[in-house]
């Protein structure tokens, strides 16, 4: 009721799925656009961002999956705009989901590259600050923590890479959900491990300093 039928609405979205949303839309405000924004695709979960593992099942034709996946793909078509911010979704999109051209938009974040120089003298202050001694060889990962975004797989890397490099510590930087799969997987080498939590920007530089 608050919104100008006589305007030129855009609609924003990037809540999934939201099939019922954009019908709703369409049905109230039929001269519209819908902008959908991806931020979740149903094969990432289902194949743990495997795109070869979901190219496979596209092929046989998962009857698992094979809902979700025709869900998606009727929400990609309802909206005007499928934004994406990667390259790699874009190839996706086109070649996996069928989408034209001219219904796929790809927007990088667009974040500036915050990069200072700093001194030797000056990395060496942050490293005391925080109890990082001047031989560690840091390692940052940043990001939600979540089996989705490959911290298992991180931790069995970064345990290979321990015999040869001792003196590696692995700093995981991000908001902390279910933690026990992380403590189970990385127990081994838990001494080398430092979990931040979420923190704010000018801590994360830090770190990127280190």
């Amino acid at each position: 009721m608050y919104i100008d039928r006589e305007s030129t609405n855009i609609f924003m979205i990037n809540q999934y799925p939201c099939n019922g949303l954009v019908n709703s839309l369409r049905a109230s405000f039929p001269e519209s656009f819908i902008y959908f924004v991806i931020h979740d695709m149903v094969w990432t979960a289902t194949y743990m961002g495997d795109i070869r593992s979901f190219e496979r099942a596209l092929k046989r034709g998962d009857k698992a999956f094979a809902p979700r996946y025709r869900m998606e793909c009727d929400l990609f078509q309802s909206v005007d705009k499928v934004i994406c911010l990667s390259p790699e979704t874009y190839q996706v999109l086109r070649n996996l989901y069928r989408l034209s051209e001219d219904k796929v938009v790809c927007i990088p974040n667009g974040l500036k590259d915050c990069y200072v120089p700093f001194t030797s003298e000056e990395q060496l202050e942050v490293r005391t600050r925080y109890h990082i001694s001047p031989d560690e060889f840091v390692i940052v990962w940043i990001g939600r923590c979540s089996p989705l975004k490959g911290l298992k797989a991180l931790f069995s890397a970064f345990h290979s890479f321990l015999p040869y490099c001792p003196s590696a510590r692995l700093v995981i930087i991000g908001p902390l959900f279910s933690a026990d799969w992380m403590f189970g997987g990385s127990s081994s080498c838990a001494s080398r491990i430092t979990f931040t939590g979420h923190i704010p920007r000018e801590e994360v530089f830090d770190w990127y300093r280190i």
